[in-house]
């Protein structure tokens, strides 16, 4: 972890993907797995939209709001289209079943509301967009 890094008021990390216990123990998953624990707290965020897109600070009651633009923002080749996270998650219910998912993928930032994707042909995600 870094804590002065020019460019930005947080601490970046690096390698925090590195293992699936990593990920569970992140997130507090317990005896769930990293999907069914992520996907609880997704579904709490989405019923109470008070919390929705915040951070929470410091174990306490208050929370800080954080857009993309907020967070450091790497260009990794200088013919880059842009800024991206290596490693975003998201998460996509199957258009027929509403069965959720989630995936793994960089994501260009084009603006707090907009990040793009490459949705190759054998992913869960480009099946979803095909048959919605």
């Amino acid at each position: 972890m870094f804590r002065d890094v020019g460019g930005t008021g947080y601490p970046v990390t690096a390698n925090i993907y590195g293992s699936h216990a990593r990920l569970k123990q992140m997130i507090g998953a317990g005896d769930n797995s990293f999907c069914e624990r992520w996907i609880e707290l997704t579904d709490a965020c989405i019923a109470n939209r008070e919390i929705d897109a915040r951070t929470y600070l410091d174990n306490s009651d208050e929370f800080e709001t954080v857009t993309p633009s907020d967070l450091l923002q790497i260009t990794y080749h200088c013919k880059g289209g842009g800024p991206y996270f290596t490693s975003a998650i998201f998460r996509a219910n199957d258009p027929d079943t509403s069965e959720p998912n989630l995936s793994f993928h960089r994501s260009m930032m084009s603006s707090d509301i907009e990040l793009r994707i490459r949705l190759g042909s054998p992913h869960d995600l480009a099946k979803y967009q095909a048959r919605a």
